[in-house]
Order: C-alpha cells, then structure tokens, then sequence
C-alpha cells in the first residue's frame, strides 16, 4: 500500500525531490503491497511497514504469507527446520518452539521420539529403544541411565543434571545395597539408621548429629570454667605432681636466669678474632 507524505514543515525539499528526482520519491515512499500501517522515518526520510494486512506475517519491511508446518522465514524464502520439528526460528535443532506429533522436548530442549515405559529415544530421536531391565524409565540402555524405578526398587541418583542413576532392589532400614546385581544387603555406617550408602546417612539415632551424610555421637557434657594446673594434672593428663617436693619459685627462677647469662656468654665473641670462636664454643659446651 503507498503512502504519500504530509511534509507542512518541508515544502521547498519536496518540491525540489518531486521535480528532479520522481522515480527514487516514489521508490521510498511505498510500502509493500499487503503492508497495512506504513511510518516515515524523519531521519533518513525512508518507509518502514509497522503492520501487515491479514493473513500476513511482519519480516523486517516485507508482509509475507507464513510458512508451511516445518518451515521458518528466511528473507524471501522460507527454509526448513530441523528434523523432528514445526514451528522454528532457525534450522538447527536448538532453535524449535513446536515439535511434531509424536516428539518431545528432551532436557536438552531437542525433539526426540515419545516412548513408552521401558524404552528410550535413540540417539538420533527417530526410534525407540528398550532400557535396562532394572529401569521403568530412562534415558540411555546402560544400567545408570535409569530415571525412574518399579515397585521395591529405589533410584540412586549418579548424575544430578540429568537426575538419572542406578535401580537398587530395596533393603530393610538401616541397610543398603551396593550395586544393583548385588543380592547383599549391607548395614549403614554407625549410629546411622537409614542410608543408601557407608558415606551417605539420611538419618542418624538419638544422640547423634547428621553432617555431611555421616552421623557423629554428640558430647556427653561440656566444661563452662577454667581448669587450674593440680585439676589438669589429677584428671591424668599429666605426670603426678606432689606439691612437698616441688621445687620453689625462687630457685626455678634463678635457674633460668643462670642459663640465659651463660648462654648469652658463650655466644658474645669477637667476630674479627677467629681464635676466641673456638674457645667460646667450648664454653658452651
């Protein structure tokens, strides 16, 4: 549809493109034909269509008729998606919005084949493939791409981005099975009541604390006052120690001192006469 411009504030610059130049005014001037609102730009003087006729889509300045089921615009043309795909905004398999009947969105958000329990897409998510026995649901054939489990048999999780693991056949509580072909069932770790590994406890018995999937025994008392030297050493933490014969502070004290003043003699030498190195070695001695 054209749109001729209203220029009040202009006239001499229109007069003088519409006389020299009529075939580039017009040019600029028109939208497309199925365009139904058309907008001057004042900056450059172009047009630009703001919205289609009905039954049109808006690509850039163009109305077009949309594109088949499994096409997306490009230009001019329409392209196809990518396999497995209706509605896209580009052809690679990242880029769909709609999947065709009988796909569905994987957790990488690509189109794979819907499948029944017990069976998975394949890698290319044309077909369905069977699971492993130990699996109600997965997502590959290997025994740790289980994502759901039947009846008295747990899934323990192996990879938390794509929330799959291992079928265990379940244990009494407070035991645990290490593998799913394995028939033993193994107690969990002390004061720990339920588990689904030595290092993995998800409760712990009166008394004890769970961290970190371990279960520690809580203290039985704690001390709130300082302890002098005779209660440290009769708890037994020390030698026995008999106050009679201790020695005195004095002589401990004058004891240091000598020790300190003979060391500190032994090491005070001339450091430009070698001789005296070797007597206050002996000293020292």
């Amino acid at each position: 549809m054209t749109r001729w411009p209203r220029w009040p504030r202009w006239p001499a610059v229109y007069a003088v493109l519409s006389a020299f130049f009529p075939r580039c005014l017009t040019q600029v001037e028109m939208c497309h034909p199925e365009c139904k609102t058309c907008h001057l730009f004042d900056h450059d003087l172009s047009w630009h269509c703001l919205e289609c006729n009905p039954g049109y889509d808006l690509w850039v300045d163009g109305c077009f008729l949309p594109c088949p089921t499994g096409q997306y615009r490009y230009g001019y043309t329409c392209e196809r998606c990518y396999d497995n795909c209706d509605v896209c905004v580009g052809g690679l398999a990242h880029e769909c919005q709609v999947c065709s009947f009988g796909f569905t969105f994987d957790f990488r958000g690509l189109c794979m084949r819907s499948c029944p329990p017990g069976r998975h897409a394949s890698l290319d998510g044309l077909r369905c493939e069977d699971c492993d026995a130990y699996c109600r649901e997965c997502l590959s054939g290997s025994r740790i791409g289980c994502s759901s489990c039947y009846s008295g048999y747990t899934l323990r999780v192996l990879d938390t981005n794509t929330n799959t693991g291992e079928c265990m056949q379940d244990c009494a509580k407070g035991f645990f099975r290490d593998a799913p072909n394995d028939l033993r069932c193994i107690q969990c770790g002390k004061y720990c009541l339920d588990c689904n590994s030595l290092y993995n406890c998800f409760e712990c018995q009166v008394g004890a604390t769970l961290f970190r999937g371990i279960c520690y025994l809580d203290p039985s008392g704690t001390v709130d006052q300082t302890v002098d030297l005779q209660t440290y050493l009769s708890s037994g933490a020390g030698a026995s120690w008999d106050v009679n014969d201790a020695p005195s502070w004095t002589l401990l004290t004058s004891q240091v001192r000598r020790l300190q003043d003979e060391a500190d003699e032994a090491f005070q030498w001339d450091p430009s006469n070698p001789k005296s190195w070797a007597a206050a070695l002996l000293r020292s001695e």
